[in-house]
């Protein structure tokens, strides 16, 4: 039996491959460039929103105070679900001081402390559930 051609070299597949990968390299970059990839993120996101699409800020004032919980609650959820052993369950508990707190201020000692502090807590337990381990072994690899 002869063996037939396929009209398409390899040149041409590879090419196409090629544009493919990048389209779809385009398109991955694109969406994290563009999504939001943690709460705070979200917040900016949702701010820049309500100003491009001039929405009345005071209609929204209402809300403004249950926003913050609710982002603690979001960062809380997304360190367990990215579970990583130990180092969430230190980072759980840092969220946890760090939503208290944000809930005390809140709601019942508006002078409690700064949001900045709040706030520093949240991503430091982010951090710690991420790559605090790879900063701690470059700090001693420094000190050697």
């Amino acid at each position: 039996m002869p063996k037939f051609k396929s009209c398409k070299s390899k040149h041409f597949q590879i090419h196409s491959l090629k544009k493919r990968n990048g389209i779809t390299s385009f398109v991955t970059t694109l969406f994290i460039v563009l999504l939001p990839k943690c709460p705070f993120c979200i917040a900016a996101y949702s701010g820049a929103l309500l100003l491009f699409l001039d929405i009345e800020v005071t209609e929204l004032s209402a809300f403004y105070p249950h926003v913050k919980p609710v982002l603690g609650f979001l960062v809380l959820s997304l360190i367990l679900w990215n579970y990583r052993g130990q180092k969430t369950i230190y980072a759980s508990i840092t969220v946890g001081l760090a939503l208290s707190l944000l809930i005390l201020k809140t709601y019942f000692i508006p002078e409690l402390l700064e949001d900045g502090f709040i706030y520093t807590l949240f991503i430091f337990a982010i951090w710690v559930n991420g790559n605090f381990e790879s900063f701690l072994q470059l700090f001693k690899k420094e000190k050697k």
